[in-house]
């Protein structure tokens, strides 16, 4: 939906788009946005995708679009990663293209190729984002 392209991620300095996305189904009262709560952008550490994104798999993908391996978290808590942060996202692959140069069904079909190429590696637990900026 319109509503949820535009507050997705909510609190990112960039303001960014979301154009299409794996996981859960998205709940409005989630949505983290400013100037009450932020969302914010945290490392991967221990998970399987950092034994082979560098080496292998992000090379693979690297070539068509610019990507980063993200979680993203809010200060209030929603869980806790291996650090004890408060984690409000899986492991997310992140995909950043310009407006309006992808649409939501080609991204939708590049996102079942990075899923099937995670599963080669045994990765089954990571969501897929694409996001204008």
């Amino acid at each position: 939906s319109d509503t949820e392209a535009r507050l997705y991620y909510g609190g990112l300095h960039s303001a960014p788009r979301l154009l299409y996305r794996t996981g859960k189904k998205w709940i409005q009262s989630c949505v983290l946005s400013p100037p009450d709560r932020s969302k914010e952008l945290a490392p991967v550490f221990n998970h399987p995708i950092t034994k082979v994104w560098n080496d292998d798999l992000g090379w693979e993908i690297i070539r068509f679009t610019t990507i980063d391996v993200v979680r993203f978290r809010a200060p209030e808590p929603l869980g806790n990663d291996e650090y004890g942060y408060p984690v409000l996202s899986p492991v997310t692959i992140w995909v950043g293209v310009f407006p309006g140069s992808v649409t939501a069904t080609a991204a939708h079909d590049v996102a079942q190729i990075l899923l099937d190429l995670l599963k080669v590696y045994q990765i089954t637990d990571v969501d897929i984002d694409f996001r204008e900026s």
